[in-house]
């Protein structure tokens, strides 16, 4: 069953305009996260926060709550994996919330010119 739909759309030049972008960073992405973006070059770093930015909006707005509570960007993490597919894994309190809700996130990211944007539904048994 459908739990919830989000959707974000993040103006990548917000992210370029930042005064400190790894400070903005350290507040939205998990440890593997920013490790993935500190290799990135500069561009990489905008487009890739702006993603996740927008992929952990649009899972807190599936949750119908928006970031508040246990639901904290800290506590989502979305990877790729081997085919470039993004995955979400849950951290903290927010990982205990979906082992008990049986929560299945799917995520779909794209960035184009200066937008990304993210779509997350999630699915549990429990309503």
């Amino acid at each position: 069953m459908i739990y919830g739909v989000g959707t974000d759309l993040v103006h990548i030049d917000r992210i370029k305009n930042t005064k400190d972008i790894n400070s903005l960073a350290l507040r939205v992405l998990t440890d593997t996260e920013y490790s993935i973006f500190d290799g990135l070059t500069s561009e990489q770093r905008c487009r890739y926060l702006a993603k996740q930015f927008a992929a952990k909006e649009a899972i807190s707005k599936a949750f119908g709550t928006g970031i508040r509570g246990g639901i904290l960007m800290s506590n989502m993490e979305v990877l790729r994996n081997a085919q470039g597919k993004p995955v979400v894994q849950y951290q903290g309190q927010l990982h205990d919330i979906v082992v008990e809700m049986g929560v299945i996130t799917h995520i779909s990211l794209s960035d184009q010119g200066n937008h990304s944007v993210a779509f997350a539904v999630i699915e549990t048994d429990i309503y």
